[in-house]
């Protein structure tokens, strides 16, 4: 079994600006160089940072990762640039990045389970989920919600309240019980889930900070018996998803939808746990990508063996390419995806972490919002209903609008900027792509105008009935009134040094 580390002390109840006068002299008057503080820092020189779908990049000089949370509070306290926290590089928006003239930090030796007690895991923000599921898989634990991705930093998936499906499950920040945080004017903090009053206030405000406070070292999080599933994956009509959605959403620990557009087809992934005693006959019979490997053979130039060897998100990719704003070939593209998520229908037995993350694609621009599903005062259907306008809004549009759009619930949670915060709540997600499928920056700034401009102006109107929020990672424009952030992030971040210049367009500081 692993062993807890030393707790760092807690924010006092003092005063506001008792606390910012105090803590923030003292923090900056450390004899404390900033040369001292890189000294400790592994560095590698780089000339751009660039995130996973290639639509936003940065550059700086040097990257920090501190080997310590020693070595993490002296670069802190000491440097007087901008300081920015960047882990996998995954978010759609380049949320982490830095502006310039910043120190670019990164946990990347900061990646270590610090303790495992009474259900719940200590571990370092640096640690990507991929690894942590590893470690606590050794233990017979696992986390209680993932995201499609595995990729990313603990620090990532609780800043940006990353979330996965299921009724009841929150986004993980709901399951974070504390963490520490390295900040610019108070030093290391310690806040709790189970602290009251002020210091309550502040855990809820902070935990979903989008890097915006300081730099988190560490959380601690509820974790559950790992287990496996039972997935049962199938197609509806339109109609029959909108009949059976609030039953398909009940019956099932995790369900997600998949809507194709110009498509009367929605893929149901649907799993619960389930111990292997008694199974159906698994897996799917023929080839389920043989429309999309004829298409194609028929209309691409790719040697056939080639497309004989791609798989499902590659075939998808190469299609689109061949006329990726075109609306009449993207419905082609659609219809043989219809057909071959048809042909995929079947059972799949195997872990919830292998089950509950899956490929997303190739590329991509994404735009996801979040809204409760009792939303405009319905007792229920809010999720359905949004799927029925959205759809309509895209179809009467002619948008070239490729498949899916996903749809996927959550449980509220307690963190003040999460958009399904409200705990008590049932959320839903819902989430527009576009495919970057190719490397020609032309056609690439095409798809981003089309995406940034007519889809995701569609999206936000027929969001905005339903008091839809964006997912903080998928948010390209526009600001939002966030006054009380804003004030503990300048208690805590007197000079704003830890946003960079999304955080400045968004939150006006």
């Amino acid at each position: 079994m692993f062993t807890f580390s030393t707790r760092a002390a807690k924010l006092s109840l003092l005063p506001v600006t008792t606390l910012a006068a105090a803590a923030y002299a003292a923090n900056r008057g450390r004899d404390v160089g900033y040369m001292d503080a890189l000294s400790e820092c592994p560095s590698a020189d780089s000339e751009t940072l660039q995130n996973w779908s290639g639509t936003h990049s940065s550059d700086f000089v040097k990257v920090y990762s501190p080997p310590s949370l020693s070595a993490l509070k002296t670069l802190v306290a000491s440097t007087a640039d901008k300081i920015r926290c960047v882990g996998s590089g995954l978010s759609p928006n380049g949320l982490s990045f830095p502006s310039s003239s910043t120190t670019c930090v990164n946990l990347s030796e900061l990646n270590t389970v610090l303790g495992l007690e009474n259900d719940v895991v200590e571990v370092e923000a640096g640690m990507t989920v991929h690894d942590l599921l590893a470690e606590l898989a050794k233990e017979g634990f696992t986390l209680p919600v993932l995201a499609s991705i595995s990729e990313q930093t603990m620090g990532g998936f609780v800043n940006v309240s990353a979330h996965g499906t299921g009724l009841g499950i929150g986004p993980i920040d709901a399951f974070v019980q504390s963490f520490k945080i390295v900040t610019p004017g108070f030093g290391v903090l310690e806040l709790s889930r189970s602290d009251s009053g002020y210091q309550k206030k502040l855990f809820d405000l902070i935990l979903v900070g989008l890097g915006c406070f300081g730099v988190v070292y560490s959380y601690k999080i509820k974790v559950v018996p790992k287990y496996n599933l039972l997935q049962k994956q199938f197609v509806l009509t339109r109609e029959e998803a909108v009949r059976d959605m609030e039953s398909l959403k009940r019956d099932y620990k995790h369900m997600r939808m998949m809507w194709l557009p110009y498509e009367d087809c929605v893929v149901v992934v649907a799993s619960n746990p389930s111990d292997g005693s008694e199974l159906p006959k698994l897996g799917v019979e023929g080839d389920p990508l043989q429309p999309m490997r004829e298409l194609l053979k028929e209309k691409g130039s790719l040697d056939g063996k080639l497309v004989d060897g791609l798989g499902m998100g590659e075939l998808r990719d190469e299609l689109l390419n061949l006329d990726v704003l075109n609306p009449e070939w993207v419905k082609k593209v659609n219809a043989a995806e219809a057909r071959f998520w048809k042909k995929n229908s079947g059972f799949v037995y195997d872990s919830n972490s292998k089950l509950l993350n899956f490929d997303c694609g190739g590329q991509q621009h994404v735009l996801e919002l979040c809204f409760e599903t009792t939303a405009g005062g319905a007792t229920q259907g809010a999720d359905a209903e949004f799927m029925l306008q959205l759809l309509n809004a895209i179809e009467s549009e002619g948008l070239p609008a490729p498949g899916p759009i996903e749809q996927r619930w959550s449980a509220g949670s307690s963190a003040t900027m999460s958009p399904a915060h409200g705990e008590g709540g049932d959320f839903c997600w819902v989430g527009g792509i576009m495919y970057l499928t190719t490397e020609d920056a032309g056609i690439r700034n095409k798809i981003t105008s089309t995406f940034s401009g007519t889809y995701t102006d569609l999206m936000l109107k027929v969001g905005k009935a339903f008091g839809a929020k964006t997912h903080w990672a998928k948010r390209e424009k526009g600001s939002v009134e966030a006054e009380e952030f804003n004030r503990i992030r300048k208690l805590l971040d007197p000079e704003g040094r830890c946003g960079n210049e999304w955080t400045t367009e968004v939150f006006g500081f």
